[in-house]
């Protein structure tokens, strides 16, 4: 009866643990021109994330919704992670979503769904946490430090996919420009 009972405390436990890790998020409000309706800006990403993906049609295979009325682009990506180690069963990659609000003159960039895969251990949902959150124990120590790595590198790249976003916006296409 004991061991029954602290294996459902455990359970409960992991199970709350693992509900009450925030996931990594990114925001920010990007201030454009005010005159510049949610139209607007909408096309101005819209068509260069066409040149961005080579193309319509890798262009398609990656935007998640494209809906210019409502102001929404959503865009799913990956990144590889690499490091130069020899054998590193980390190396693998990154996919997030990056979600971009318009209004009149400003939209918000968000960047959430954050998940590692790995050629061998993947860390799985990137958390807010500090410590490796997941329940995983094989590899502990290669676990938590991977960890650290990875959440260091998502840390340095994502202020550059936001930075990207918001050079596109600030940019005028040659449609609005007077001829």
């Amino acid at each position: 009866m004991r061991k029954t009972s602290l294996i459902i405390l455990l359970f409960i436990l992991t199970i709350s643990y693992n509900c009450f890790s925030q996931s990594l998020v990114f925001e920010k409000i990007v201030q454009v021109d005010s005159t510049k309706s949610k139209e607007i800006l909408f096309e101005r990403l819209n068509s260069k994330l066409i040149d961005y993906y080579g193309g319509q049609n890798n262009f398609n295979k990656n935007i998640i919704q494209s809906d210019k009325e409502n102001g929404v682009i959503k865009i799913k990506q990956e990144m590889r992670y690499s490091k130069n180690e020899f054998m590193n069963s980390a190396n693998g990659v990154i996919d997030f979503n990056i979600n971009v609000f318009f209004k009149k003159g400003r939209c918000k960039v968000l960047i959430d769904n954050i998940t590692h895969t790995g050629m061998g251990i993947s860390m799985g949902a990137i958390t807010e946490n500090k410590e490796y959150p997941h329940t995983d124990k094989d590899y502990l120590k290669f676990r938590k430090r991977k960890w650290i790595e990875i959440k260091d590198f998502i840390y340095s790249e994502m202020p550059k996919k936001i930075l990207m976003i918001e050079k596109i916006l600030n940019t005028p296409l040659e449609q609005e420009n007077e001829w």
